[in-house]
């Protein structure tokens, strides 16, 4: 689609998921304004329409592909600012239910490490280069329908102001009112999923002296089981500092103290969360925070909508933040936006349910991951959501078991994930290999103080992870 001059957008929300929409709209818009009911700091400051700023956050390689897209370099912008990058899959030890996952170097498992507001700051900077955006800072309380009734002609202010625009785009997130008001002007809500395990988080910034890791480690997880509602983690952040989180599900919620944290972390599966909290030194207060789990609005499913409005972000889906899905299907959808508007086929008439199809496909890997994940815990309250049945789980959990053994698997599982790619588990080869395991089979000699050294392996990427092609082998050092 390429719009006549004089057109103009508007995005309700100007977080992350608000700030990627906008820059996907800029190149198509001559005016692009971003509608933020925050006072927006030039600083890394943590503000209170988003309130879960201060966790630990994580961006997915395919999201931060994404957004390197909208904002070519951003990668080295952040970097310059003080983020970190490191893998996933050799720096982090991760202890699965059936033990710790063999740890490969995985190109493809690189990430960036980020605090949320340096991030945002960073994004929102390069966002503001663009000479059509503009940022006002304002509340909506409303939506206004043309003369017709058809399509979204206008968004209502505080005070009764009024921003006309050609294209509308809500980011205001989880708690997004555009269902309400929607019905308010005699449309339909959408339909809702919902899997509710009631996540509770509590994270501390902290500075973790270089001793405490061993053999390459930089990071760790032990993350709540269904068979273990408790666990924790901590990574890498920026400018040094790491991100200690402990986290608990059905509503075993951790404290917001530290020494309380700590006693917490004791609980987990393993006893090396709590000695690295023991040894680190804070940089913030501990800051906690709940949530009651995975909603779906099915907007790409509602016939009886205005036209000229799209939804982006936490109001179209909202997940369990232990998977680390949110910014990646922000960029996710921003991406998807991008795609239908530079798709000259598709008039303003036409984009809406383009850009819904189009975003369906991630949100429903995402959404299965996280809430099929979720739902799997004994009181999970499901609303409009079946999980994918025992086979599946099945199949999963010889994965997980031959995970701790087998580098080929433990790098297609984390490829998969990261790579929002679920189809590479169907790969012949990982399929005979789980076929020769039980699914309840478990290490008979599991150490859970003692995680282990890389395997180093040569990685080539399966086709399609990156929009390259390839085999994936593994290779000892014996056999190099």
């Amino acid at each position: 689609m390429s719009p006549p001059a004089g057109l103009s957008s508007v995005v309700v929300g100007g977080s992350i998921a608000g700030l990627l929409a906008a820059a996907a709209l800029s190149p198509h818009f001559e005016r692009v304004t971003v509608i933020e009911r925050d006072e927006l700091p030039d600083a890394p400051l943590p503000r209170k329409g988003v309130p879960q700023g201060n966790q630990v956050h994580v961006l997915l390689p395919i999201g931060e592909r994404m957004i390197e897209e909208l904002f070519p370099e951003i990668h080295a912008d952040l970097l310059a600012a003080g983020c970190d990058e490191y893998d996933q899959a050799a720096d982090v030890p991760a202890l699965t239910r059936c033990g710790w996952r063999v740890r490969v170097e995985l190109e493809s498992a690189r990430v960036v490490a980020f605090r949320r507001p340096l991030f945002e700051l960073v994004v929102r900077r390069r966002l503001m280069e663009l000479e059509n955006v503009t940022v006002t800072q304002a509340s909506v309380e409303g939506l206004v329908l043309d003369d017709d009734g058809a399509n979204l002609a206008a968004v209502g202010l505080r005070g009764g102001d009024r921003v006309a625009g050609d294209l509308f785009v809500d980011a205001s997130g989880r708690g997004s009112k555009t269902p309400k008001w929607l019905a308010q002007l005699g449309f339909a809500k959408p339909a809702e999923q919902q899997v509710r395990a009631f996540m509770g988080y509590t994270t501390q910034f902290v500075e973790v002296p270089g001793d405490v890791f061993v053999a390459g480690a930089r990071g760790l997880a032990a993350m709540p089981l269904p068979s273990h509602p408790v666990g924790g983690l901590v990574m890498p952040a920026d400018n040094g500092v790491a991100a200690l989180a402990a986290v608990g599900m059905m509503k075993d919620y951790p404290p917001a103290e530290r020494e309380r944290m700590i006693e917490f972390l004791e609980r987990a599966r393993t006893p090396l969360l709590a000695d690295i909290a023991r040894q680190s030194v804070p940089v913030s207060e501990p800051r906690a925070y709940r949530q009651p789990g995975n909603l779906r609005r099915r907007w790409e499913s509602l016939a009886n909508r205005p036209g000229r409005f799209v939804v982006v972000g936490d109001a179209v889906a909202s997940f369990n933040p232990v998977y680390g899905q949110g910014i990646t299907m922000a960029a996710y959808a921003a991406s998807s936006l991008r795609a239908v508007l530079g798709d000259p086929s598709i008039d303003l008439e036409a984009l809406p349910q383009a850009f819904f199809d189009r975003l369906r496909k991630g949100v429903d890997i995402a959404f299965e991951t996280a809430a099929g994940s979720d739902a799997e815990y004994e009181g999970a309250e499901l609303q409009g959501f079946e999980s994918s049945g025992a086979e599946q789980a099945d199949y999963s959990a010889r994965l997980e078991v031959l995970a701790v053994s087998d580098p080929e698997v433990a790098a297609t599982l984390l490829e998969a994930f990261l790579g929002m790619r679920p189809d590479f588990l169907d790969d012949e080869t990982i399929k005979a290999k789980a076929t020769a395991v039980a699914g309840d089979e478990t290490l008979a000699e599991l150490d859970p103080s003692a995680y282990p050294e890389i395997v180093h392996c040569r990685q080539l990427t399966p086709a399609g992870f990156d929009g390259g092609g390839g085999i994936r082998t593994h290779e000892t050092p014996d056999d190099a």
